[in-house]
């Protein structure tokens, strides 16, 4: 066989070898004595043929050097914004501050208390209702509490006792009193009242009887002593007196200074 013919033939065959053994490293070649080659597919040559064994990979080389880096990319989009996060622990409170600096004065408005007095210009005492005639006063360490009109103090005095004959001690009504004043009767210069509160009515005496002390009749005297049919329960308390010289002089007109 020529040596261009022999150089065609072992391209070719070593083509379709590559092709046919592309999934090994090995191509197994048989040669017979005229020259002719063929591609092993069997598991061995013929009587008349060479085995010929050639390797398509050759052994594995050293690793080369590090190329150079190369030019930074082009920034990215930026992502969507993600979830918000859980909230945090509350953090330490931080240490007082100092104290400010004291504020200006301020100005306190000035309103007259609507004063009740006499038509000798007497102090009768503070209008806390003026439209029922309701009148606040001092009787000594305590602060009470009255009716007046314009035409002056109407006097007379109601007390309850626990026996039907008023053989026992004076009682007035609490009124169900539960603030700093208490409510008050005012008979010639006397004004009687009763410390006891009772604001929410738990207060219940059995009244027998009660006592009338009516016009000019001395006070300090037994008035006139009226029973019950039966025990009426009532909100009552022990009586206090206490004599007021400038109430027994009133005279009217009475009105708001």
């Amino acid at each position: 066989m020529r040596p261009h013919a022999i150089a065609f033939a072992t391209c070719f065959v070593l083509t379709a070898a590559a092709a046919a053994h592309a999934q090994s490293d090995q191509v197994r070649l048989c040669i017979q004595r005229d020259g002719e080659i063929r591609v092993l597919f069997d598991r061995a040559c013929r009587a008349n043929e060479t085995l010929v064994v050639w390797n398509l990979r050759g052994p594995q080389g050293p690793k080369g050097e590090t190329g150079p880096q190369g030019p930074q990319g082009l920034q990215g989009v930026q992502g969507p914004v993600g979830p918000q996060g859980p909230q945090g622990l509350e953090g330490p409170h931080g240490p007082e501050g100092p104290q400010g600096v004291p504020g200006p004065q301020g100005s306190v408005a000035q309103y007259p208390l609507p004063v009740v007095v006499d038509a000798n210009g007497t102090a009768i005492g503070i209008a806390t209702d003026p439209y029922s005639g309701t009148v606040m006063r001092r009787a000594g360490e305590d602060t009470v509490f009255f009716s007046i009109s314009a035409s002056g103090l109407a006097g007379g005095a109601i007390f309850y006792h626990t026996q039907p004959d008023c053989s026992d001690s004076r009682l007035v009504e609490t009124r169900y009193a539960g603030g700093f004043a208490y409510p008050a009767q005012v008979h010639n210069g006397l004004v009687f009242y009763t410390r006891t509160l009772d604001p929410n009515a738990v207060v219940q005496v059995p009244a027998a009887a009660y006592e009338v002390v009516e016009g000019t009749a001395n006070a300090m005297q037994p008035g006139t002593c009226v029973a019950f049919p039966s025990p009426v329960y009532m909100s009552l308390g022990p009586v206090t007196v206490f004599d007021d010289p400038q109430l027994a002089t009133v005279k009217a007109p009475v009105q708001i200074k």
